[in-house]
């Protein structure tokens, strides 16, 4: 101790500023070391766990994203296959308009060629009429007297059907 002295340390007082110092040590310790440390470990678990959340938030913005995407292919998947219906249907509807003319048109045909034939025939029964009357007037004039009798109108039949056979050959 005397090696303190002769360095001008009183050992006393060195002992007393030690037990001073452990003092406020403890004290700093109690009173603010260990409520530091708690706010900070409280700090770090509130960062951990804002991380976690912020984590699960994402993951959980992924998946929905996912399923948006799922969702849209679903929607264009669904559009599509409503389109090629809809194609198809107006397919088979167009289909049936063209049948429906086209045997519209093909009756239409027939009764024009009906109507044609039933002209045809209304003409050349006229035309044998007008004929007919025509040769027998001709007939009066040349032979001076009107031909009468069944041989007469069968020679007039013949010569109608002479030329109406001419008639359908040219």
């Amino acid at each position: 101790m005397e090696l303190l002295t002769k360095l001008g340390i009183d050992w006393k007082l060195l002992i007393a500023q030690a037990v001073n110092f452990l003092i406020v040590l403890a004290v700093l310790y109690r009173f603010l070391y260990k409520p530091l440390l708690k706010f900070l470990d409280e700090r770090k678990r509130r960062i951990e766990s804002s991380l976690t959340e912020a984590k699960r938030i994402e993951s959980e913005l992924k998946n929905l994203e996912q399923k948006r995407i799922e969702s849209d292919r679903e929607a264009r998947r669904q559009a599509q296959e409503i389109i090629v219906a809809a194609e198809k249907e107006a397919e088979i509807r167009r289909q049936e308009v063209i049948n429906k003319m086209k045997q519209e048109a093909q009756a239409a045909l027939e009764e024009a060629k009906q109507r044609f034939e039933s002209e045809k025939e209304e003409a050349m029964r006229s035309l044998r009429q007008d004929s007919a009357r025509l040769i027998t007037q001709a007939l009066t004039k040349v032979i001076g007297k009107l031909p009468s009798g069944e041989v007469d109108k069968k020679l007039v039949s013949e010569a109608v059907e002479e030329v109406s056979r001419r008639r359908t050959k040219s």
